[in-house]
């Protein structure tokens, strides 16, 4: 039961890394293009946190139950945006700081 249980999560991790947003996410995140992946990512997350409010405005007044489902997709891609986002800068100083060190 367990083996089954790890062999079917195994099998959905490689089926999501294929998902459109992880893609986009392992193109920020690649390479040291410094605070332009950060605006990009900026965009993204205001762009889904917006969806994600447009679902569950049309959910509130009488919309189907799938807009819920859809809205917090939306808002979890959001939130990983949002992490892109704030751990940029973090990347960026690293960067400095290891560079600093090299050359001294």
């Amino acid at each position: 039961m367990i083996r089954a249980a790890w062999n079917f999560g195994v099998f959905i991790q490689v089926l999501l890394q294929y998902a459109p947003t992880n893609l986009i996410m392992r193109r920020l995140c690649g390479g040291a293009r410094g605070l332009s992946r950060a605006v990009i990512a900026l965009i993204l997350a205001a762009t889904y946190f917006f969806a994600f409010g447009i679902c569950f405005t049309l959910l509130d007044r009488g919309g189907p139950l799938w807009l819920a489902l859809l809205g917090f997709l939306m808002f979890w891609n959001a939130c990983k945006f949002g992490w892109v986002l704030l751990l940029t800068p973090v990347s960026i100083l690293w960067r400095v700081i290891n560079r600093r060190r090299a050359q001294s």
